[in-house]
């Protein structure tokens, strides 16, 4: 079996995934990406299983891509 290593190319826009401030949502470029596809959503968990979120979680935390931007809840949906 072979071990696949993500390796980040960059990362902006971190912005906290839920109000207890354990998620981040953040858009990332990972070099194994196809280049056109840009950046995409990820989100980086403390406790993920891949080392590769735990890193990039810890980095965003860091500050080393901008300040976190606070929660923000989703707003509810009324039937109407």
């Amino acid at each position: 079996m072979t071990e696949f290593t993500c390796i980040l190319v960059d990362a902006k826009n971190p912005q906290w995934g839920n109000e207890e401030h354990t998620l981040i949502n953040v858009e990332a470029k990972f070099e194994h990406y196809e280049e056109d596809w840009g950046y995409l959503p990820f989100m980086a968990n403390p406790n993920d299983t891949e080392a590769h979120g735990v890193d990039l979680y810890n980095r965003c935390v860091n500050g080393e891509f901008g300040t976190i931007a606070e929660y923000v809840a989703p707003e509810e949906q009324t039937d109407e």
